[in-house]
């Protein structure tokens, strides 16, 4: 008989435990290939909420870098204090990790995210309200910003037109997040000397 399931970690029976482990863990180079390729072709829904989680661990990664390491992993359980997008975005924030414009950038990939997971009417890139959303991120109008060669070189021919087009709603919000996920990587790399990593 299998292990009572209560849905706290603690009393997590084993297949669930490996179930968090394999989802919390870092994906490998195969592993974003085979991603990139769901999410360039994929549905809205997919891309935003994957995306968006993408960032957000991203996040949770570089401030993890500015705290001891034994006492970090209390604060990260859903439960803890930084358990959640917005509490990350805050602190990161306080920190002086990052500026006003990423802040905000943050929280319209937040607010999207999470519109995107749970809204139970249609919801699309094209949605009005998605789109008015995506226009006021700031990353895809920063000069030194631009569409990856990877999406472009990944997406079908259908969705080319679309994927090319900076003021396409999907575009930028994946522009957005691809290039905050790339400038947090870089921090978190050892690699501040460059302005253009720094996070706005």
């Amino acid at each position: 008989m299998a292990a009572e399931f209560t849905g706290l970690d603690m009393n997590d029976p084993k297949y669930l435990s490996d179930l968090r482990k394999y989802g919390s863990g870092d994906p490998t180079q195969d592993d974003l290939q085979s991603l990139e390729a769901e999410l360039y072709e994929g549905p809205d829904r997919a891309m935003a909420v994957v995306m968006g989680s993408l960032v957000e661990r991203s996040l949770g990664k570089l401030l993890r870098n500015h705290m001891r390491e034994d006492e970090a992993e209390e604060l990260f359980k859903p439960s803890g204090v930084l358990g959640d997008f917005s509490s990350k975005i805050e602190m990161s924030y306080a920190l002086k990790l990052v500026g006003r414009v990423t802040r905000h950038d943050l929280n319209i990939i937040r607010l999207l995210r999470n519109q995107f997971a749970h809204s139970r009417r249609p919801i699309q890139f094209t949605t009005d309200v998605v789109k008015r959303c995506c226009n006021e991120l700031s990353y895809p109008d920063m000069p030194s910003v631009f569409i990856p060669f990877d999406y472009l070189n990944k997406v079908t021919e259908a969705r080319l037109a679309e994927a090319s087009d900076k003021t396409h709603p999907r575009t930028r919000f994946m522009v957005t997040c691809n290039e905050i996920a790339q400038r947090i990587y870089f921090i978190r790399s050892g690699d501040i000397s460059d302005k253009r990593n720094d996070l706005p």
